[in-house]
């Protein structure tokens, strides 16, 4: 056994998954770390289409840490290749439990809800028959819809699920879909939990009860520290998103890609060029954020490329190519709707950028917009159309900050 070879390239997904199961058993670790990476190296096809099998497959053996987390992370990663099949309703307890307790799990949560429901629906009967659910249509068979649940069926259903209640992040939930798709199983919850999240919804000041650290979203769980005084996690996901170019909500229930590293604070730093040239040039892409004056309105931009001297060069003044910089604001630093952030994309690509030593950060030909001493400026608006109906000419600025931004 120990000076065996063993051809890995001919034995199919299934097959490898057997020989890995037959290493556990006989304790060759070497050959399971290496069946483990092989798996992930050469058949990652085969694992992404089948994950959650594989999970479910190899979740007992205790030395395949390596290959459960990768298909955990899979699952996270494509969620919509499981939840809204038919494969879902087919999960064992324990393997559909480890993919809830994922904090990066790509689906609302009201969806969660209702998947499990589902789920736990396929696990009791009625009238003496197993139930038949269609995920593409939502049919239910026999039981036509929810609403015919007994209550013999209720408390069943209350068994099933009652180990996945604390999974589930409650507050997370909208008022109007937890009215919708929460409250007609309020008899599947237990009481102190119900009465914590409706007291909620009814005042969102309230602080849950019962276990707080659900009241955040997958999301922004175990994110990278965010060091700023003027946004939060949430402009953050609307920036990633417009840098994506995608509808401003895009991450409003995934995991940005990006990490975001503090460069300058100018109340800590100070405003002047020389302070942004020497901690900001040639850091790669950043995004530059700055607070108005008493308004407490939101002005920055994202730049996708260093800060550094371009062409042409003329009194000083030099500009960078780039297609893909931006100008943005939010009106406030509270709400974050649509009718309050506004975004103006470069239209100029060979003025993007404006370099100047004896000032900090700007864009465009214009200037569309520069930061200089303790002001945002706009002097003019043809490389960023539309900067002018959101950024006035002269903002006297609180503070600003400039992150560098890296894929994670």
């Amino acid at each position: 056994m120990y000076t065996a070879y063993i051809d890995l390239d001919t034995p199919s997904g299934p097959d490898l998954l057997q020989i890995l199961i037959a290493a556990e058993e006989l304790w060759l670790q070497k050959l399971l770390n290496y069946i483990q990476n092989y798996l992930i190296e050469k058949k990652s096809c085969f694992l992404r289409t089948f994950a959650a099998h594989v999970l479910e497959t190899i979740l007992h053996l205790e030395s395949c840490t390596t290959l459960q987390n990768y298909c955990l992370e899979v699952i996270c990663e494509h969620s919509y290749m499981l939840f809204g099949t038919q494969k879902y309703l087919w999960l064992d307890k324990s393997v559909l439990f480890l993919i809830l307790s994922c904090d990066d799990l790509g689906v609302k949560e009201i969806d969660i809800w209702k998947y499990l429901i589902l789920w736990g629906i396929s696990r009791i009967k009625y009238k003496g028959k197993s139930i038949k659910i269609d995920i593409m249509t939502g049919e239910i068979i026999p039981l036509k819809n929810l609403s015919n649940l007994s209550s013999e069926m209720i408390f069943e259903l209350k068994s099933i699920l009652d180990q996945f209640i604390p999974l589930i992040r409650w507050f997370d939930i909208p008022s109007n879909e937890f009215f919708q798709d929460v409250y007609p199983f309020e008899k599947i919850l237990p009481k102190s939990i119900f009465q914590d999240i409706l007291r909620y919804h009814m005042n969102s000041m309230n602080s849950p009860t019962f276990n707080s650290n659900l009241s955040l979203n997958r999301s922004m769980q175990n994110l990278p520290l965010l060091d700023s005084v003027i946004i939060d996690q949430n402009h953050v996901n609307v920036i990633a998103s417009w840098i994506d170019k995608k509808d401003f909500n895009y991450y409003e229930n995934k995991r940005p890609p990006y990490k975001l590293s503090l460069l300058l604070r100018a109340s800590r730093d100070g405003f002047s060029s020389d302070i942004f040239h020497n901690l900001c040039d040639k850091k790669g892409p950043t995004i530059v954020i700055s607070k108005v004056f008493q308004t407490g309105q939101i002005i920055g931009a994202f730049t996708p490329i260093n800060f550094e001297q371009g062409f042409p060069m003329r009194c000083n003044d030099s500009w960078l190519y780039t297609t893909d910089s931006f100008i943005f604001s939010f009106k406030n630093q509270q709400q974050i709707n649509a009718n309050n952030i506004n975004i103006a994309r470069v239209a100029d690509k060979h003025k993007a950028i404006y370099y100047n030593s004896n000032f900090g950060p700007g864009w465009g030909g214009g200037i569309d917009l520069i930061f200089t001493n303790n002001q945002a400026r706009s002097n003019g608006f043809k490389t960023y159309p539309g900067i002018r109906s959101f950024i006035k000419a002269i903002n006297k600025i609180d503070d600003y900050e400039v992150f560098q931004i890296t894929k994670i």
